[in-house]
């Protein structure tokens, strides 16, 4: 794992038999695409570069043989706003909440990824009137006792994350 300071977030790499890579913020993982990633390895070390937004990841063991590289994992641009968001509908789905409760917290986010997905850039900045809405939501299940301090400052820094994407 290494940590991006800069941005916040802790980067994994999921060595052999995956090589998948992972992005750690606000308590939640969220899978990335990065342009490019090593082949499958296990006991490696891994470390961010600041200079070139990246991380270095040397060695190894592959499925045949130790590795003895450096390779480079693209981080930059991997996980987008519409990728984010589903994350965040994807958390709230996972919290213990009634379906009503639920429901209340979903209904500002409804197309939010539709709205991200599709090619029309012009349209993101209406993202951010729903992720506005979806924090005062937010606000108010936890002045209510519906959500802890603890879920209602997960999801506000989702959302809030997700703003910043978008220059809301």
């Amino acid at each position: 794992m290494a940590y991006d300071a800069a941005d916040g977030y802790v980067l994994l790499f999921g060595g052999s038999p995956q090589s998948d890579t992972w992005e750690f913020q606000a308590g939640v993982w969220t899978k990335l695409f990065p342009s490019r990633s090593p082949t499958p390895r296990s006991a490696t070390s891994i470390v961010y570069d600041v200079a070139d937004s990246s991380v270095l990841l040397f060695g190894g063991v592959g499925s045949s043989a130790p590795i003895q590289s450096i390779t480079t994992i693209s981080v930059t641009g991997t996980s987008t706003a519409a990728q984010a968001s589903q994350n965040l509908i994807d958390t709230v789905k996972s919290l213990p909440l009634s379906g009503i409760a639920q429901t209340s917290l979903l209904a500002p986010l409804n197309n939010v990824v539709k709205i991200l997905s599709d090619k029309n850039l012009t349209n993101d900045i209406s993202a951010c009137g729903k992720l506005s809405s979806f924090i005062s939501a937010v606000n108010n299940d936890q002045r209510r006792g519906i959500l802890t301090s603890e879920q209602a400052t997960q999801l506000r820094e989702l959302a809030t994350s997700i703003m910043a994407r978008l220059g809301c």
